[in-house]
């Protein structure tokens, strides 16, 4: 059992390293009395349809000073393309997530979500983009915001068409990679268990 264990783990780790996440380098926007620190992982790029999860962690800072509270309540990803003879970016996916529990803090809020990201339009640049929404206290009072940004905050990363683009054949000679390395473990786990019976059944006569 220690031994298809350890040949598991080596299948895994190959194909982890294989597939890596695409780490986009932080980003901040500022908008309605506040500012955005935005990270956000991914697997790209993606192939349609698409079903792809998105690591989305954020922190809002508003600009007032002697803030008591901040809360974010609702968090939207948005996934906007075009094709590169184009400058026109079209809709491709929007996520909307309701904060809950509610991220708070005292001078700023923090929070993460996994977003899974759907949708079957293709194009060659694409880009994340947001909108938070919440509220913080000062010593004026309470007060709300909407936080958009741009509609390129992150990227750009590619959504290939289908079978017919260069990532979906990647993504099945990955697939494929990493089916050959878990079968390879379980060839050699099995190998390395017929002295062991051939031992037991010597010593049962």
């Amino acid at each position: 059992m220690r031994k298809l264990s350890v040949f598991l783990w080596l299948a895994v780790t190959g194909y982890l390293l294989l597939m890596p996440a695409t780490q986009f380098d932080p980003v901040t926007y500022s908008d309605d009395g506040v500012s955005v620190a935005v990270s956000i992982e991914a697997d790209t790029p993606w192939v349609t349809p698409f079903n792809e999860t998105v690591n989305v962690s954020i922190e809002v800072t508003p600009f007032q000073e002697n803030i008591s509270e901040v809360n974010i309540t609702r968090v939207a990803l948005f996934v906007h393309t075009s094709e590169v003879d184009s400058t026109d970016l079209v809709l491709a996916a929007i996520r909307d997530y309701e904060v809950s529990p509610i991220a708070t803090g005292s001078s700023s809020a923090e929070m993460s979500h996994i977003f899974r990201m759907t949708g079957s339009q293709s194009g060659k640049e694409s880009y994340f983009s947001l909108a938070v929404h919440g509220a913080y206290r000062n010593e004026s009072g309470v007060f709300s915001f909407h936080a958009f940004s741009s509609e390129t905050l992150v990227g750009p990363f590619e959504i290939g068409r289908g079978i017919q683009s260069i990532q979906s054949l990647v993504g099945i000679a990955v697939a494929a990679a990493s089916t050959i390395l878990i079968a390879v473990a379980i060839v050699l786990f099995r190998r390395s268990q017929k002295p062991r019976r051939k031992k037991t059944l010597l010593e049962e006569d």
